[in-house]
């Protein structure tokens, strides 16, 4: 028991001296954007990123950052990896329309239809550890119902129906995790990050081009071969292009 308690404290202080170590790498990246020191702050933000921390706070700041410094792609990666923890945040819709609307040549990124907005914004209420202590809670709640009142299960309609409803609300909550889990770590979705980015009929230097991309589009990873992706663009048009020329969304 003693040897279980250590464990317990062990990663109990581990977790609150990597939370206070954010805590104080975002204030000091704060400080540095009230002193408009952009290029500090961004180097901040940037390294809580690479160990693993993510929020809209992070992003809506990267972006603020990146923008500032005219580094208008890069902020526009910020605002999409933003958007998947909150679909409809204000401050960094805000900050891509500003984009675009300095950006002409770029695709106005495509709004998606009104179910699959709610949608979004239902998967976003949680990361995918939460929906997944949800559908447990839901799956043990329905365990428990069913062993204790299995007898009368059969022969209550009422009873029926109530773990009708209980089933598909544990079928919904692991759809909705895996979705989550999907969209944040495993998206296909990339932004065109380099100027003149050709797509390529093969994974090849010399192969024919297609199309020359614009630098803050959106294309769709659909394959790879080493160094090359093979990805489809919002309008359907297929090729390879260098994966140094693309950053993934997650």
């Amino acid at each position: 028991m003693r040897k279980y308690r250590l464990i317990i404290l062990f990663v109990w202080i581990s977790v609150s001296l990597f939370a206070g170590s954010i805590e104080d790498d975002m204030k000091k990246a704060a400080k540095a954007i009230q002193n408009k020191d952009y290029t500090t702050a961004l180097k901040v933000y940037q390294m809580l990123e690479e160990t693993g921390y993510a929020s809209v706070g992070l992003y809506q700041n990267m972006a603020i950052c990146q923008s500032a410094l005219q580094q208008e792609i890069n902020a526009l990666v910020s605002v999409e990896k933003g958007l998947l923890y909150k679909p409809e945040d204000y401050e960094l819709l805000k900050i891509r329309e500003n984009i675009l609307k300095d950006h002409p040549e770029i695709d106005a990124h495509l709004q998606s239809s009104g179910f699959i907005k709610l949608w979004k914004k239902f998967a976003s209420l949680l990361l995918p550890t939460g929906w997944s202590v949800l559908s447990l809670i839901v799956l043990i709640v329905v365990g428990m119902i069913t062993i204790k009142l299995y007898p009368e299960w059969g022969q209550n309609s009422k009873l029926k129906l109530f773990g009708g409803i209980l089933g598909a609300i544990f079928i919904l909550f692991v759809i909705t995790g895996i979705y989550r889990n999907h969209q944040l770590y495993h998206s296909n979705t990339a932004i065109v990050a380099s100027k003149q980015t050709l797509l390529l009929l093969g994974p090849d230097k010399q192969s024919p081009i297609l199309d020359t991309l614009i630098a803050g589009n959106k294309v769709y990873k659909t394959d790879h071969i080493g160094q090359w992706w093979n990805v489809q663009t919002a309008f359907g048009e297929r090729g390879w292009i260098q994966s140094e020329n693309a950053v993934m969304i997650r």
